[in-house]
């Protein structure tokens, strides 16, 4: 017979009648009483994993190893189920079980956060843009004057025109 109670002050009463209690993958089963107590009926000596199955919370498996020996003291030993070495540490008798976490069934929704609009490349972009047509507002604008003279001076320092530019003084096109 393994025996236990469930009790924690973070398990409301009203999830006991939707808790069961499984003995090696539910070879064995039983349900949890309204006080949070549990007793299921195991008919030979042997080592058993007992699993609390509860849809909102969850249990640590727990190890039973049942002796066949005349003492009651030592005829049952607990242990928490590790997957590697099989049994970690010892519990004392009868169980005590306790949810160790609840469980979360869907990842939470972040919250707006309007920095994520600001940092979006489409947006930097644009507002980039947008700066630097006002900057191009308050630059001082050259003289079409001035700049005919500085295409002169180019023209002399290149020997002709410069690169790109054709014998007519329009820009060349080339096609590959």
């Amino acid at each position: 017979m393994v025996e236990g109670t469930i009790k924690s002050k973070h398990f409301p009463d009203s999830e006991y009648k939707k808790t069961r209690i499984l003995i090696d993958h539910g070879k064995y089963e039983g349900l949890v009483d309204i006080n949070g107590g549990f007793s299921v009926y195991v008919p030979e000596a042997g080592v058993y994993k007992v699993e609390a199955q509860n849809l909102n919370y969850f249990f640590e498996p727990v190890l039973v190893e049942i002796f066949e020996t005349e003492d009651v003291t030592k005829r049952i030993k607990a242990f928490l189920f590790n997957i590697k070495e099989g049994r970690s540490k010892q519990l004392v008798y009868p169980l005590r079980l306790d949810p160790s976490h609840i469980k979360e069934y869907f990842e939470p929704v972040p919250p707006f956060n309007p920095m994520s609009l600001v940092m979006n490349p489409m947006v930097m972009m644009t507002g980039f843009s947008f700066l630097m047509m006002f900057m191009m507002k308050s630059m001082p604008k050259q003289d079409k004057k001035e700049m005919k003279k500085q295409m002169e001076d180019m023209k002399k320092q290149f020997g002709g025109n410069p690169p790109g530019i054709g014998a007519n003084g329009q820009p060349e096109c080339v096609i590959f």
